[in-house]
Parts: C-alpha cells; sequence; structure tokens
C-alpha cells in the first residue's frame, strides 16, 4: 500500500510519458540504424521503438519473424506486418537463406505489396462486413510467388511467404518446418503452422492457470486484432489437435522414449504406467533403496502407504462418435488402460456376493455405487496416490461408470501395486473411506478375480483417513484411524482431497473433451502434479522432518506428564494391553476397542429428576420437588434463548418481527408466573418475593454472539421483559436469610439445594452433550454440504449451520450459567474442578474435521469436555471415572508420542531416499547417454541431439540431488550423505 500511496502523485507524468510514445519524437528523422532512409517503421516487440527504414527493419528482423510492427502514416502508427518489409520464413538452414536460387536483395521502401481482397480471404468473420484495415491480411503469394502460410506464435496470428530449402529436396517439408521449431497443421499441403513456443506457453497455460483452448486462442486473436478479434482467422480447432500432439510428444521425451529404440522411430508397445513418474520418496526397492534394506530390524519404514478416493467432480459426457475417437495414450500414463480395466468389470459383475454390504453406517460411496446419471459417459474417476507426498500411481485412475464402486477400487489398487515398484515390499498401508466394509474378502478377490495381482507375500494394513473417520461409527475411529496404527509415522490419510481440489479446476472443462482428450488432459495434469512434488520434495521432506522434531519432543512431555499423574499401579497393566492389543490388530481390529470409554456416561438431567422423584415418593417426603426444579431449569434455558433473539433482532425490527416477539414474551410470561407460583409452595410466598427483590437478574447481558446488536441502547430491553425475570431457585436464597431460618425450615430448604445441585449437574452434562453434538454436525455440514453447494441447496446449508451455531453457543452460556450457581451452592470448591468454564476457543475442535490437512491434527490436545466421563461426576464413585479418564487419555498420548516418534525416524530415511531416487534418475538417463554415444544416424552423423537431451537430464537430477543434500544436511546434522556426481 505504501508502494501505491507514492505512485498516485506521480501517475499523471506516467500517462503523458506513456502518451508521447505513441508519435515519434521528429516525424522528420533518419532511419537509426542506417541513418540514411527516412524513418516509418517500428516495432512493438523491440526495446526502445526505434524508428527504422523498411530495408533495415527487414534485416533486423529475419530471425524475429514474430514481431509485431507498426506504420507511421503522418498521423498515427498504422498497424503493419513483417511481410510488408520483404521478411520471410526461409526452411532448411536455421532460417538463413538457401545458397541454391538465391534472390537478390530489393529495397522494400521501393516495392508496394499487394494486400487480399475481400473475396480472398478465409475466415470466420461476417461476410456482408468488409475485411478491418487494422489486419493487414496478404495474397495467396509474395511479389515472388512464393505462398503465404498463417503462423500462430504467442504474440498472436502472423502471415509470412516461406522460401523452401533447394539443395535437400528429399528432406520432407513438415520435417523442415518442425526443425525451425514450428508444428504444421496438416502434412500434405501446409498452410498454418504453429510454433513449438505457443504450444509449449499453452500447456503452462492449462496446467498453472487451467486456461482453456477457447480462451488461450480468444486471447490469441485479441492480441493481433483488438478492435477486430472475431476477424482474425480461427485456428480454435486446430490448436486443440496440435496441442494432443505436443503434449504427447512431451510425455515421451521427458520419460526417454525416443532414447529407448535406437534406429526405431516407432517404439514398441510401452507397459502401463511407464510413462507416470512416480513419489521420490517413497521405498521404492530397485530404485532409492540400498541393496541392504532387507536387513533393517526396523521394518515398519519399508511400509508402502497408500490412499485411495473417488471424485465426482471429475465427470464425463456421452460422446457421439466414440467409435471414432484416436487414442494417443492406452494406459501408460495415470488412466488406466481401457480394456483390461472393462474386462475386470465384467468379471467382477458375476462375483457380486463377494463385495460386502455396509457394516457400519450407509456411506455415500456405497449408496451411490450403482446410481446412473444421464447424459453422462463416467460420474467420476477414483484413483491412488501415495499417502505421504500426494504422488499419483500411475495407471491407477479409473473412470466410475456408475458410481463409486468395490469393484473399481480393487482394479485401481491392483494396477498400483503393480506400476509402483512393489518388489521385495512385505506390508502395505491401504487407506480408503469405508476401509471398514471394504476390506472384507478383500483378499479373497484379489485371489480369485481376473486382472487383480497381490503378491503372495504382502500383507495389507487396513485404516481410514481422519477426516472421513469421524462419519463412521464410534468405534472405527480406533481400529482404522492411522493415529492408532502402530509403524505408520503422521499419516492423515487425506491428501488426495488436496489434490482433487486442483484437479477439479481442470476436469469440469475437460468434461465435454472426446474420451482420448480427456485422457490426455487428465493425464498430463496429474503428471504435472508429480513433478511439481518431485523437484519440492526436498523442502517437503525437510518441513516434515522440522515439525516431526518439535512434535516429537511435545508428544513426549505430555505422554511422561500423563504417565506422572496417573495411578502408577495401573499404568504396566494398561502398557501390557494395549501392546496385546497392537499385536492383534491386523487381525481382528475389534480388539483396539480398548481406546473407547468403559465407564458408563454421566447421567442426564432427566435421569436425575427421575432418581430424585422416586426417592421423594419411597422417603414420603413433599412431592414434586425435583419436577419444580427442573422445569425451573427449562425455563431458566428459554430465558436465554430469547434474550439471543431479542438480541437478533437490532434496533429496527420488522412489524411482523415485533409481532412475534410480542407472542413469545406472552408465551414465557405465562412460564415465569407459573413457577412463581409453584416456588411459593416449596418456599413460601414472603420468601419467593424476597428472593425476587434482593436478587434481580441483570438487565444487560455482558456477552453477545458475533451476529447478534448489543443490548446498550435498545429501547425493546427493560427489567420488565419477562425474559430478564429472575426465577425464585432455592440456590437464590441468601446465606444470611437461610441462617436465621428456624432448623427444621432451614433443613427443608437445604435439602432443596441439594436436589438443585443434582439437577443443574445433570443440566450441565445435557449442555454439554448437545454441544458436542453441534460442534461435530457444524464440521459435516462445512465439508459434505456447503462446500460445492449451489443456490437453494447452499441456501438450506447456511440454514443447517446458523441453526448448529445457535445450539452451541445457547448451550454453552446455560452450562456456565448453571456452573456458576452450581459453585455458590457447594462451597467445597470441587465443583470448579468438575466442571471448568467453558470457552468459545473450547468449541473451535471442529476446524479438526472439517479440515483434516491443517496443521496440528496430530498434536492437538482434546479439549476437557469431550471426555464423556470426567473425574467426580456425582453419580458413580469417584475413583471409577478418574482412573478411566486417565487411562483413556494415556493411551492416546502414547499413540500420539509413538506416531510423531515413527515419523521423526521416517523422515530422516526419507531424505536419504530422496537423494537415491534422484542419482537414479541421473544413472537413467547416463544409460540412455551411452546406448546413442555409439549410434549413428543414416547420415554418419552422432546423434548429438539425443545424446545432448540425455546429458541436460543427467544435469538436471544430479542438480536436484545436490541441492538436496545439502538442505538436508543443513536440516539434519546426522543425515547420512547419499548423493554422488553421476557422469
Amino acid at each position: 500500500n505504501d508502494y501505491l500511496r507514492e505512485w498516485i502523485p506521480k501517475r499523471g507524468y506516467h500517462l503523458q510519458t506513456v502518451l508521447s510514445l505513441e508519435a515519434p519524437s521528429d516525424p522528420s528523422l533518419k532511419c537509426q540504424s542506417c541513418r540514411v532512409r527516412s524513418a516509418k517503421w517500428r516495432c512493438r516487440e523491440c526495446v526502445g521503438g526505434r524508428l527504422l527504414c523498411g530495408l533495415c527493419c527487414r534485416n533486423e528482423h529475419q530471425f524475429l519473424l514474430f514481431h509485431r510492427v507498426e506504420k507511421w502514416n503522418g498521423r498515427y502508427f498504422h498497424v503493419g506486418a513483417l511481410w510488408e518489409v520483404g521478411v520471410k520464413l526461409h526452411l532448411g538452414h536455421q532460417g538463413m537463406q538457401c545458397d541454391v536460387g538465391r534472390e537478390p536483395v530489393r529495397d522494400p521502401d521501393g516495392e508496394s505489396y499487394k494486400y487480399a481482397d475481400d473475396e480472398e480471404i478465409e475466415d470466420d468473420f461476417d461476410v456482408n462486413a468488409a475485411h478491418p484495415e487494422t489486419l493487414p491480411r496478404p495474397r495467396p503469394t509474395d511479389n515472388d510467388g512464393h505462398k503465404f502460410i498463417t503462423i500462430v506464435d504467442v504474440s498472436g496470428i502472423h502471415h509470412l511467404p516461406v522460401v523452401k530449402c533447394g539443395c535437400h529436396p528429399e528432406v520432407e517439408e513438415q520435417l523442415q518446418y518442425i526443425e525451425m521449431g514450428l508444428f504444421p497443421n496438416t502434412y500434405d499441403i501446409i498452410k498454418t503452422v504453429f510454433t513449438m513456443n505457443v504450444l509449449n506457453d499453452f500447456r503452462l497455460s492449462n496446467l498453472e492457470c487451467k486456461t482453456t483452448a477457447y480462451q488461450y486462442y480468444a486471447k490469441l486473436r485479441r492480441l493481433t486484432c483488438p478492435a477486430f478479434p472475431k476477424a482474425v482467422l480461427n485456428r480454435y480447432r486446430e490448436l486443440r489437435r496440435l496441442s494432443r500432439e505436443y503434449r504427447n510428444l512431451k510425455l515421451w521425451k521427458m520419460h526417454g522414449r525416443g532414447h529407448d529404440e535406437p534406429g526405431s522411430p516407432a517404439a514398441p508397445e510401452i507397459a502401463r504406467g511407464k510413462l507416470g513418474l512416480f513419489c521420490p520418496t517413497c521405498p521404492q526397492p530397485g530404485v532409492n533403496l540400498p541393496d541392504e534394506w532387507t536387513d533393517d530390524p526396523l521394518w515398519w519404514l519399508y511400509i508402502r502407504k497408500f490412499c485411495a478416493d473417488g471424485n465426482f467432480k471429475a465427470d464425463h459426457l456421452n460422446q457421439k462418435n466414440e467409435h471414432d475417437d484416436v487414442h494417443l495414450t492406452n494406459g501408460e500414463a495415470f488412466m488406466t488402460a481401457p480394456k483390461p480395466y472393462e474386462e475386470h468389470l465384467v468379471d467382477a459383475a458375476k462375483h457380486a456376493h463377494k463385495y460386502a454390504h455396509p457394516t457400519c453406517h450407509v456411506h455415500r460411496a456405497h449408496k451411490d455405487g450403482e446410481k446412473v446419471a444421464a447424459g453422462r459417459r463416467v460420474r467420476g474417476i477414483g484413483a491412488q496416490a501415495c499417502a505421504r507426498h500426494g504422488c499419483f500411481c500411475p495407471s491407477s485412475v479409473v473412470d466410475f461408470e456408475l458410481g463409486e464402486r468395490q469393484m473399481c477400487m480393487d482394479f485401481s489398487l491392483s494396477e498400483a501395486f503393480k506400476t509402483t515398484h512393489m518388489e521385495g515390499i512385505s506390508c502395505t498401508l491401504c487407506v480408503y473411506d469405508i476401509m471398514c466394509q471394504y476390506h472384507v474378502k478383500l483378499t479373497k478377490r484379489f485371489r480369485e478375480q481376473h486382472g487383480l495381482t497381490l503378491p503372495a507375500t504382502l500383507k495389507l494394513m487396513k485404516a481410514i483417513g481422519l477426516w472421513h473417520v469421524h462419519g463412521h461409527k464410534e468405534e472405527c475411529l480406533y481400529r482404522f484411524a492411522t493415529t492408532y496404527i502402530p509403524g505408520v509415522g503422521i499419516v492423515d490419510g487425506e491428501i488426495l482431497e488436496t489434490l482433487w481440489s486442483l484437479l477439479n479446476r481442470t476436469s469440469r472443462s475437460a468434461r465435454g473433451a472426446t474420451t482420448a482428450h480427456r485422457t490426455e488432459i487428465l493425464d498430463d495434469h496429474m503428471g504435472d502434479s508429480n513433478w511439481k512434488k518431485t523437484i519440492n520434495m526436498a523442502s517437503t521432506v525437510t518441513k516434515k522432518y522440522f515439525r516431526a522434531v518439535k512434535e516429537q519432543q511435545s508428544s513426549q512431555d505430555y505422554y511422561d506428564g500423563l504417565t506422572e499423574a496417573a495411578p502408577t499401579e495401573l499404568i504396566p497393566e494398561w502398557t501390557e494391553q494395549i501392546i496385546a492389543a497392537e499385536g492383534r490388530r491386523q487381525n481382528n481390529p475389534d480388539v483396539m476397542d480398548i481406546y473407547q470409554v468403559k465407564v458408563k456416561k454421566a447421567p442426564t438431567r432427566r435421569e436425575i429428576e427421575l432418581q430424585l422423584s422416586e426417592k421423594e415418593l419411597r422417603g414420603g417426603e413433599q412431592t414434586g420437588q425435583a419436577t419444580w426444579i427442573s422445569q425451573g431449569l427449562k425455563l431458566e434455558e428459554a430465558q436465554f434463548d430469547l434474550r439471543s433473539h431479542v438480541r437478533k433482532l437490532g434496533l429496527t425490527p420488522t412489524t411482523a418481527q415485533k409481532l412475534e416477539l410480542v407472542a413469545k414474551r406472552r408465551q414465557n410470561r405465562k412460564l415465569v408466573d407459573g413457577f412463581m407460583r409453584s416456588a411459593s409452595e416449596y418456599l413460601g410466598a414472603e420468601m419467593t418475593n424476597g428472593i425476587y427483590d434482593a436478587n434481580p437478574a441483570p438487565v444487560i447481558d455482558a456477552e453477545v454472539s458475533e451476529n447478534e446488536d448489543p443490548e446498550v441502547h435498545n429501547p425493546r430491553i427493560s427489567r420488565a421483559d419477562p425474559e430478564r425475570q429472575g426465577l425464585p431457585f432455592p440456590s437464590a436464597i441468601a446465606l444470611a436469610v437461610l441462617t436465621n431460618l428456624p432448623v427444621d425450615r432451614r433443613s427443608f430448604i437445604q435439602s432443596l439445594r441439594d436436589t438443585e445441585l443434582h439437577i443443574r449437574s445433570g443440566h450441565a452434562d445435557d449442555a454439554l452433550e448437545l454441544v458436542r453434538g453441534a460442534v461435530i454436525q457444524l464440521s459435516w455440514q462445512y465439508k459434505n454440504r456447503l462446500r460445492g453447494a449451489i443456490g437453494a441447496q447452499r441456501t438450506r446449508s447456511w440454514d443447517k449451520v446458523n441453526l448448529l451455531n445457535k445450539i452451541w453457543k445457547l448451550q454453552r452460556r446455560v452450562y456456565n450459567h448453571n456452573r456458576e450457581v452450581m459453585m455458590s451452592l457447594d462451597d467445597t470448591g470441587t465443583i470448579a474442578v468438575k466442571y471448568p468454564e467453558l470457552l468459545i476457543s473450547d468449541c473451535t475442535i471442529s476446524t479438526a474435521v472439517s479440515e483434516p490437512n491443517a496443521y496440528g491434527q496430530s498434536t492437538d490436545r482434546l479439549p476437557w469436555f469431550w471426555s464423556s466421563a470426567r473425574p467426580g461426576t456425582l453419580s458413580v464413585p469417584e475413583s471409577e471415572y478418574y482412573n478411566e479418564f486417565y487411562r483413556v487419555n494415556w493411551l492416546r498420548a502414547r499413540a500420539q508420542r509413538g506416531r510423531w516418534a515413527e515419523e521423526l525416524i521416517l523422515t530422516r530415511r526419507e531424505m536419504q531416499w530422496t537423494v537415491r531416487f534422484y542419482v537414479h534418475m541421473a544413472e537413467k538417463w547416463k544409460a540412455r547417454r551411452d546406448t546413442w554415444l555409439l549410434h549413428r544416424d543414416p547420415d554418419g552423423q552422432i546423434a548429438r541431439g539425443h545424446r545432448a537431451y540425455a546429458e541436460q537430464q543427467m544435469a538436471m537430477w544430479n542438480e536436484l540431488g545436490r541441492v538436496s543434500e545439502v538442505m538436508f544436511t543443513n536440516a539434519n546434522s546426522d543425515h547420512t550423505c547419499s548423493w554422488r556426481l553421476v557422469v
């Protein structure tokens, strides 16, 4: 902002300077290059915009063919073209003229170049409109008879005459264009070519900015002719087709397909997934692991971790000419091969009994499994990725023709096993949203169904992501959450959600493309995602390491503190139990229920009311006391609710809102009057009135929510409002008054106070339960309903969110109020310990559910109220709750400490594996370079281009390895060097 403030006074001067550039400083100036001829031309692309004569303009732009020039006509600079000054495209000699048929040099200022007539112009401009003069268009040939071609470049659409090479007639014309960095649109009669620069720029724009071909070509037309963009030749279809060819060439080139078969331009069939770059940091035998890795006693370091998920934003519309589609890839990258996948689905349909029915909640992935989407060829995609680093697994991305069926994800997982170098890996962690039911009969399906592969010695560990597990039954959390699985480190299992959010920006625009084109687009974007993770992996692992160092110590301290505070005699028993459970978890996840609270939850207000009412009947005491106090607490809660409603109305409510408020207050007044009459029966009319006079309720609430108006200066708020009437509870009787009462009367009032204390404790626990439920539901509303919702659906989602916010805020006030009253009823000081104050910050745990990838999910300590059994709950012996409270939290602290200790060791090893991967890639390109070192093309020349590209790739991977090694060494003083220069 400071820079903008500094610029504002200079804005006028800058504008004047910019406007001065619209005309030459002196129209009579000579050419600023030769200083002989008169200057009329200037280039918009060249720095400085010098005025040149036609001859100098041509000479200086013979190798700058795609600059845009302007010509001074005495009044303003008119749009010009380089062909007007005689610039031509020479093929065969890197842009220089061929010695065969060399033409004499002509003076462009003394030669007249003809423009095309309207009938000679081929475009989609209005046929009834004249061609705009601001868009120079030549005739089909120049004055020397050379044919004009259209050239599409990043600077716009150009037209230049082409001079073919006369000394090498055997070289195909299309190859001469490619040698010049130009990609021909056709191969027999070439009329349009695209520069490699424009194809590469479009690809990068599509990858980074998600720019579609239509948007990109619209930009080129505006660059060419801002006033009449539709008059520019439309080559949008050609751009789409050539961009596919260019994408495929880039894919083949970067994966060495041009080097793998010397002497054979047509490479053999490519194995599935071979054109997909996988994670550089996941353990891969033969790639980034040392030869002796199998002797490592820390076997859990080599667990391969996969994350599976479906994405229904990547749908695809039905295609009219599916049979005529041309596929440039067939499972070689990330989208799986269609034919084997279809064969598997046919075979899997015959074994429907092998797919488990819901054993947990009916999740969307199962409920929509057979759902058909009208007008769509597929409803979405499913994929596997490495769970720690988020790299897509090659050949594992499958289409969902119906829904997210288990048979689809089976094939995806099988392909991940085949294409990610699993040879020798004995254990894998599979994280999936519905793993609690997906894993049932999973091994049997892989053994018996067509097209599925599961290594015989591979052990499958099953898990659910740390966000999705909250939508399951309570027991699924401890059976399948990665936090409670030994050996996996810190894995949230939700990393595919972050990948989908980026891919969705492209998949929406690809939904109308042909099947083959959509496959290539998604392959390119997933490959680019893996590439960016590959080149940035050093910084990613370093950040993980720094976080692991910090959190490992923090979790150890937390664990030590709980161990010291917990009952010493029970620690060995808990340790023995959890070790035995973790040992049996693989075959029976149910044993992890040891983490669950075993003691019954605290009794509710109604349960306590029933208990005390029954006691009244058995003891012959005056009945109805418990019911009266319980009804008073409900009325007190209704007062809180009505006061919040008044604040939300603000200072200017409508007439309808005022009438609604009057009705609510009338109803509340009836309840208050009824409670006052009941109070007179138990406390007496004199004491009841005395309580009201001595303890009026505060008129103004100090705390208001962000969507409520402050109560100050609100004319509709007064002490006479029924929602602000103090209620005559036994707790409101002053101690001085109680002390002066007769003994029998004082004993009776004290029994009422004890009853109120018990019932308020249940009411407080009820409020806590409602806060917990509202916060959990809020998390699900934000994740599953609000995000992605549009129109009326979004409005309904916000209504639900607002309702849930109202619930937890109201119940928080109810709880804190009951806490204050209970503290006044019990002078021992135990209430403050048993019932801590509930802060607003305690209710923000929802972010841990709605944003599973946010920092802190594995380090947060749950707020106290998320433990349903707190020490000292009134209805159960204190020691039982005390021990259970510490047992559950100690087990969780132990799991947290274990995962962070594993994470620290794992990140140190990942540093070595990452460097080893870079070295492996450098060696791979070294082998390709050596293969082409002795190979010669038909002319007997060394294939220098192949060797140079291999050398370039070697240098890149060497540098990635060296930089990573330095970064790791600076971060970790104990890092073992793994890098070596490959030459």
